[in-house]
C-alpha cells in the first residue's frame, strides 16, 4: 500500500480539485484547511523564540515597543499567535479568518489577548473598523490570501488620516496550496493605484532574520493615505 505524505496529498488535491471550483471556495475549502493543519503542528510558534524573532523583525523594520502606545493597531492575518503583542499599551485588533478554530484547537493560541478579534478573510470589509486604525501591520499574509485588490482597498478604509500600513509578504516563483497568490514585486503598487493610499517606502528581504525564516524574497511596503500629514 502506497502512503502519501501530507504535502503530496495537498498538491494532488490542489491540481485535481481547485480548477473545478471558485477561487474563494477553493481557498476556504483547501488552502485554509491546510493552513489550520500547519498551525496545529507548528512547534516553533509554541516557543519563546517565535516572539524573540518577532521582536527582531519589528526592530529591523523600524518599530519600537512604544510605536503604538494608546493607539489602535490592526493585526491583519495574525495567525495563531499574537506577534503584535510586542507593542506596549496598544489597542490590538485582530483580523484572522481562522481565529475561532485556532482558539479552539491550538493550545498555545493567544489571540484572546487582543482587544477585538474578527474571524473574517482579509478580502471582506469590516465597516465598524473603517477609519479606526492608527496603524496596520501584516506580516507573511498576503500571499496566503485569494484576492489582493479588495485587501488593499480594505486597508485604505481602515486607516485614519496620517496612519501607516506596513505590509510584508513573500514573493514566490509559483503558487501552491498554502500560497494561492503569486505576488511579484510590483503587485501591491498596482493595487494601490486605485485606492486612497500612497507608497511611502519599499524594501526587500528580512535583514539578518532572512536566512532563519527562508523568506529572503520578502517584499515590504509602507503605505499612507493620500493627502495625510506626516
Amino acid at each position: 500500500m502506497i502512503r502519501l505524505d501530507f504535502r503530496l496529498k495537498r498538491r494532488i488535491l490542489q491540481i485535481a480539485v481547485a480548477p473545478l471550483i471558485g477561487r474563494k471556495r477553493s481557498w476556504g475549502w483547501l488552502a485554509q484547511r491546510a493552513e489550520l493543519h500547519f498551525h496545529q503542528n507548528n512547534a516553533w510558534r509554541r516557543t519563546e523564540e517565535f516572539m524573540r524573532h518577532s521582536e527582531a523583525l519589528f526592530e529591523h523594520f523600524g518599530f519600537t515597543r512604544d510605536s503604538f502606545v494608546g493607539k489602535t493597531l490592526i493585526d491583519l492575518g495574525a495567525g495563531s499567535r499574537l506577534r503584535t503583542a510586542y507593542f506596549r499599551d496598544a489597542r490590538l485588533v485582530v483580523i484572522e479568518p481562522l481565529a475561532d478554530e485556532f482558539q479552539r484547537t491550538v493550545p498555545w493560541c493567544d489571540l484572546d489577548r487582543a482587544d477585538a478579534v474578527f474571524a473574517r478573510p482579509a478580502e471582506e470589509p469590516i465597516p465598524e473598523l473603517f477609519e479606526s486604525a492608527d496603524g496596520l501591520i501584516s506580516i507573511n499574509v498576503l500571499d496566503h490570501c485569494y484576492d489582493l485588490a479588495p485587501i488593499i482597498g480594505n486597508v485604505a478604509a481602515y486607516l485614519k488620516p496620517s496612519a501607516v500600513a506596513f505590509l510584508s509578504f513573500d514573493s514566490h516563483d509559483s503558487n501552491d496550496l498554502l500560497h494561492p497568490l503569486r505576488l511579484d514585486a510590483n503587485a501591491v503598487e498596482r493595487a494601490v493605484e486605485s485606492t486612497g493610499l500612497t507608497l511611502e517606502r519599499r524594501t526587500f528581504g528580512l535583514g539578518p532574520l532572512g536566512p532563519m525564516y527562508g523568506h529572503g524574497r520578502a517584499a515590504n511596503y509602507w503605505l499612507r493615505k493620500r493627502g495625510s500629514s506626516v
